[in-house]
């Protein structure tokens, strides 16, 4: 309700008030719209788009130089609008009752505002092996829904306003968007990066060879975009050796020494500690075979078997038949090494052979 610093004006305004305060009193808790117009003649007021009262006024309204009051009584400010105000607007003409009426149309319906997003998700650099997380802000209608995608496809139960990634690995590198939806539209998120630093999945920890073999050194690594290596032997970097492997064939004892590798990209590097190779001049192992001593006829023929269970006729194996061409002969069983506990107990005898 406005009211001026007329007097005329101001004690219509407060007749205007008790006369419209059935309308307030019945909906308390509801909005109402007021509505004042004045054409130099007429002032009418309106509730919820209605007329409510209307009045001859002779004259303009008086210009001076004291203050447009909203909801009081300028005379002696007592009276007040009990109640909140919100929304005011104010217009250089007097609306007509067909315009009061739209107006009150489009203000009286509910919002119908489609989401939109006030703060879009930003790119995460991760650490491999660690959480990442993603957050939007939107607001729009009623209830808001969420759905996170991943390159373009949804993801299982992300469809809240975070998107939280327990371990960040490899497969984690890509791009994130959301889609956030109401009852009236639909929008899409700008595309969020998850980004790595580099990160070394299986490290190179040395190899022990011998002698003219030939041995491939490797490193796993994880990391955005283009990954760069460099491998060193004792410190010092190798000629084209910037692939994550570093083949060594026929290995020779220069070769021995502290390897090393730097993997790289646009974040940073990481570098795999140096480790040994260890090049033997051969595979040198040691066993203790069981020897089996023939003491016989020379000439005759023997069958050399084997059993591991004394308790059964049945389970012996021949292993070898041998002709004497001396008194006393030997035979090793090389397929078996004493030393090592997972090898059963083996029992022998020698019989005439076939």
């Amino acid at each position: 309700v406005l009211g001026t610093g007329s007097d005329t004006m101001a004690n219509f305004d407060i007749q205007t008030l008790q006369q419209i305060s059935t309308h307030l009193y019945l909906d308390q808790v509801n909005w109402i719209q007021l509505v004042g117009t004045y054409d130099g003649q007429v002032m009418s007021h309106y509730t919820n788009g209605t007329l409510a009262v209307q009045a001859n006024v002779t004259g303009p309204i008086a210009v001076n130089n004291e203050p447009l009051a909203i909801g009081e009584n300028f005379d002696d400010n007592s009276d007040y609008f009990n109640g909140d105000i919100d929304d005011v607007r104010i217009y250089n003409r007097a609306l007509s009752g067909d315009e009061v009426s739209q107006l009150y149309a489009i203000e009286s319906q509910p919002p119908t505002n489609s989401p939109s997003i006030s703060t879009e998700p930003s790119d995460f650099y991760a650490t491999a092996n660690q959480s990442a997380s993603f957050n939007v802000t939107a607001v729009g209608s009623g209830t808001l829904s969420y759905q996170w995608l991943f390159n373009g496809t949804n993801l299982l139960n992300a469809t809240n306003r975070t998107l939280n990634i327990a371990l960040a690995k490899q497969a984690s590198i890509g791009q994130y968007t959301v889609v956030i939806t109401n009852a009236y539209g639909s929008v899409t998120s700008t595309v969020a990066n998850l980004l790595m630093f580099p990160y070394l999945s299986q490290p190179f920890v040395g190899v022990d060879t011998y002698w003219g073999q030939t041995n491939t050194l490797s490193v796993g690594a994880w990391g955005s975009g283009y990954l760069a290596y460099q491998w060193y032997f004792n410190g010092v970097p190798l000629d084209g050796a910037t692939n994550f492997s570093l083949p060594l064939g026929a290995i020779q004892l220069t070769n021995a020494g502290q390897y090393s590798v730097v993997v790289s990209n646009a974040l940073g590097s990481v570098t795999n500690a140096p480790y040994s190779v260890v090049v033997n001049p051969a595979n040198v192992s040691l066993t203790v075979p069981p020897n089996v001593v023939i003491q016989g006829t020379v000439g005759y023929n023997y069958a050399v078997q084997s059993t591991t269970n004394l308790g059964d006729s049945n389970s012996w194996v021949t292993e070898t038949n041998i002709t004497l061409t001396q008194p006393i002969q030997n035979w090793t069983d090389y397929g078996v090494d004493t030393r090592k506990s997972d090898h059963p107990q083996k029992f022998y005898q020698v019989v005439p052979g076939q």
